[in-house]
Formats: C-alpha cells, structure tokens, sequence
C-alpha cells in the first residue's frame, strides 16, 4: 500500500495525486496567463484543461492496459480500477496523445487557433511535468536502478541504495520549462513550433533518464520500451520544427522559428 502523505477528516491523501493536482493547477494557470494574448477566453482555457485532463487520463490508463493486457485477461473489470497506486497504473506516453487528441479536437470544434494554443499548453505540460514527479519520489514509485551514488536513495518498493531518477526527471522537466518560455515570448513563434520543441525535448529526456530507470529491456537490449517510444517522439518533434523553419525561411527570406 502506498505511504499516505497526510489525511483530511479521515480520508487519506497520497503524495502523487496531491502533486499531479498541483501540477495541473500550475499548467492550467500558466495558459490562463498567456492565452489573453492570444484572443483565447478564461472560460475556453478552463474547458480546454478539463477536457485535456479527461483525455490524457483515458488515454494513458489504455496505453498501460494494452502494454499489460494479460494483468487484465483473469479480472477485467480491473481496467477501471485506477487505485493501483501511483502513476504504475498510468503511461505518460498515452496520457500525452489522449490530451493531445482531446484539446486538438476541442480546439477545432470551438475554431480556437489550435497551434497557437498547443505552443502555449507545451512549457505548461513541462512544468506540471516537473511537479507531478516529486510526487512520484515521494510516493517511492517509478524508483532507479541501483547505484552507489553519494545521493542515493531507498524506496519502500524495491530493496537498495537507487538512483532518485524521479528528481532527475522533475529537474530536467523545469529546464525544458524554462527554455519553452523563453521561447514563447519570442515574437517570431509559428504555430506548433514550441509544442514540436516540447515533443523533441521531453522525449529526449525521457530517453536519457531511462537508463537510470528500474524497469525491463526488450529483447536482451539496453533499451526499454518507453525510449522507443521516446526515439518517434524525438523524431517527429525535430521533423515538425525542420519543417517549420524551411516553411518560414521560404516565405521570409530568413531562417529561424
């Protein structure tokens, strides 16, 4: 069972959801601040991160079932259990493409700019990012590999001194934070050029932190499944930002996003 943070009344509350709330209540005000300048209403942002919030939450519980489909053979009425603890009943990679696919469809249904938008929500996902993984060390889930490290730390959930790599993660997060903003407030931002960025960013960190992370290789590799993932994320980020740059450099005689 997962340590309890602190409870209100009774009921208990759990260090990773705490954050992930914080997280989203970072993400959410930080589009809310920037949207007004893009002509995008209060009202609309609200809509769009509970929308978003749905989708990334439906899709990264069926990512995780598709890739632990025999978990689920004996009892399926499991998938609709989120109580398994933490973020291991969740995937990132499937919560990044259901809001992804929510706040795309959300956009275009109320004829928001839809690139416009997704360039302010990329440093947002960054920084809730960031938030929401201490959470997870503070959870003790989603722990390192074994290490000797002067900075090494123990977890509830596995034996031995380990790599803090959720603090890897948070701390990588906020300097990918920190670079989109400062790019957002560029004046010569095309849509989609600061989410592609994201993309490319976040997933090579992802693939970086993964070998300090505990977890499965495939096939006798170093590689886990999470860094394939990361290397199409990786690609398709750089392929949309290139494609970015010959577009703006054609049409304005200069190169740069």
């Amino acid at each position: 069972m997962y340590p309890v943070l602190f409870s209100i009344a009774g009921v208990p509350v759990y260090s990773w959801g705490l954050f992930f709330a914080l997280g989203f209540l970072a993400a959410t005000l930080f589009v809310l601040r920037r949207a007004g300048s893009a002509g995008i209403s209060g009202p609309a942002v609200l809509d769009l991160g509970v929308l978003v919030l749905l989708g990334a939450v439906a899709g990264a519980r069926l990512l995780f079932v598709l890739l632990n489909w025999h978990r689920y053979l004996p009892d399926p009425a499991a998938i609709f259990g989120l109580r398994e603890g933490g973020i291991s009943g969740l995937s990132f990679h499937g919560g990044l493409v259901g809001g992804f696919l929510a706040g795309w469809l959300y956009a275009r249904r109320r004829r928001l700019p839809a690139g416009v938008l997704a360039n302010i929500v990329a440093p947002a996902l960054a920084l809730g990012y960031a938030i929401t993984k201490v959470g997870c060390f503070l959870n003790g889930d989603d722990y390192g590999t074994l290490t000797v490290v002067p900075w090494a730390v123990t977890t509830w959930m596995a034996p031995g001194l380990r790599h803090p790599v959720q603090l890897y993660d948070a701390a990588l997060n906020l300097l990918l934070f920190a670079g989109l903003w400062h790019r957002l407030r560029r004046p010569l931002r095309p849509p989609w050029s600061v989410f592609a960025l994201y993309l490319a960013g976040y997933s090579l960190i992802r693939f970086a932190t993964e070998f300090f992370r505990d977890g499965p290789r495939l096939w006798g590799t170093w590689l886990t499944l999470a860094q394939l993932v990361s290397l199409v994320g990786m690609a398709a980020g750089a392929a949309v930002w290139l494609h970015l740059v010959r577009r703006r450099g054609a049409a304005a005689g200069e190169v740069g996003v």
